[in-house]
């Protein structure tokens, strides 16, 4: 019996526990930016994210509250230009929900 290959991990282990933990890094930052966003986030702090990560959760938003044609890409031009004068208000405020 030879310890030293005994006591180590066999190499295919080694690469299926780092695939895991690299899946599992992935998928925790996968939509981070957009999970924050939610209707309840006001317009400022919606205006400060980049525009990508605005967008996706506009399409999200729109859908949660229910609004017309809710999930169209186009909503994102909505939110910002709904934003951009009221920067006080939620998401929700601003589109009436």
């Amino acid at each position: 019996m030879n310890l030293r290959s005994d006591m180590r991990p066999a190499p295919r282990r080694i690469r299926s526990a780092l695939l895991v933990a690299a899946s599992v890094g992935l998928l925790a930052s996968c939509g981070a930016g957009t999970d924050e966003i939610t209707a309840d986030t006001t317009c400022a702090d919606y205006l400060d994210h980049p525009q990508g990560d605005r967008h996706d959760a506009a399409v999200r938003i729109s859908s949660e509250l229910g609004l017309s044609d809710g999930g169209n890409p186009m909503w994102g031009l909505s939110f910002d230009s709904g934003c951009g004068s009221n920067r006080e208000f939620t998401l929700r405020e601003v589109f009436g929900r």
